[in-house]
């Protein structure tokens, strides 16, 4: 019984030695979540070396404290700070490492990881590529689900035309969208104002002007408040 009990000890001594405090990985968790933020600050701003820096914190404080979604979150972001960049080497080497952190440890996050092959394909203006990939997978992630449909819808107008149904499941997204918004629960609160602009934009091209133009408006309002520079430049020219 004395044996044991003083095994318990040891195993209890190593585990409170081994575990950051609770405080501290409050703060540092706190610390990292600010860094993100600053970081799609500038991102929005088009700085993206100051944001790569800020995501490069907040990357390194969320694996401090074993984060696995910031991480990644963290990971991807920076992933495509190189790629604005215009550094093809580094982002190919984050999306490898993501890649594998993302099937061995936090497969639940691979739709992030699909979105950023998305965007890439979509920018890159290989609409095709965007369309197989935003066609696999649809998510009960309001963001993400609505990431997907305004890639893919994008793609499909930029090819022709557009699902009726698909426009229809993101228009129902933006209701929870803007209560998120609003109420500051989005991990990318870009994304509601291009939900707006691609709904603005897939109006015009049916030549439905004027709802068009109040998603345009919408769109920009949401990019004002955010200090979105290159979304107020799109709300802008749509307008």
């Amino acid at each position: 019984m004395k044996f044991t009990s003083l095994f318990l000890l040891v195993i209890l001594l190593l585990i409170s030695c081994s575990s950051l405090p609770r405080y501290v990985t409050g703060e540092t968790r706190q610390q990292a979540d600010r860094n993100f933020q600053l970081g799609q600050k500038a991102e929005n701003s088009c700085d993206y070396t100051r944001a790569h820096s800020y995501y490069a914190r907040a990357y390194h404080d969320y694996t401090s404290i074993d984060h696995l979604q910031g991480k990644v979150q963290a990971g991807l972001s920076l992933a495509r700070q190189y790629y604005l960049l215009g550094d093809s080497l580094n982002h190919q080497q984050w999306l490898d490492y993501l890649d594998l952190l993302i099937s061995s440890e936090m497969q639940q996050m691979q739709p992030a990881l699909d979105l950023h092959l998305i965007e890439i394909a979509y920018l890159e203006k290989d609409f095709r590529k965007a369309i197989s990939l935003a066609s696999r997978w649809q998510s009960i992630n309001m963001e993400w689900e609505a990431q997907r449909l305004s890639y893919l819808l994008l793609s499909q107008a930029a090819k022709g035309d557009f699902s009726s149904q698909e426009f229809a499941e993101l228009k129902k997204l933006l209701p929870g969208l803007y209560k998120n918004f609003r109420k500051g629960r989005m991990l990318d609160p870009g994304v509601y104002s291009y939900a707006l602009y691609t709904s603005g934009y897939l109006l015009t091209c049916r030549s439905e002007w004027e709802p068009a133009e109040a998603f345009f408006r919408q769109a920009y309002e949401t990019d004002l408040k955010l200090e979105n520079t290159s979304g107020l430049a799109s709300d802008l020219f749509a307008l």
